[in-house]
């Protein structure tokens, strides 16, 4: 897993390939990931979960919370907005 801002400002995540096609098939609805916050510290725990356990779950979860983490991003650097309340 490899977290890059560019010199746009653009944040992504890569390099995760293998844990994210483990996932497919997965409904990530059924998947709870509220009760984690939503940082980057958290993320790469839920990858080496998900990377040891070899569990579609596991790889679930992460993929949930990375799309988490990317909108967090996104309204961060590109709408210029806090986090949660989404004000400027």
């Amino acid at each position: 897993m490899r977290v890059i801002k560019s010199d746009d400002g653009i944040t992504t995540i890569d390099q995760d390939e293998v844990i994210v096609q483990k996932a497919a098939g997965i409904d990530l609805a059924t998947i709870q990931i509220d009760g984690l916050r939503p940082n980057l510290d958290v993320l790469a725990g839920l990858y080496q979960k998900a990377y040891a356990s070899k569990l579609p779950e596991d790889a679930a979860a992460y993929v949930k919370h990375k799309a988490r983490i990317l909108a967090w991003f996104q309204r961060r650097d590109v709408d210029r907005k806090r986090y949660e309340t989404g004000e400027e």
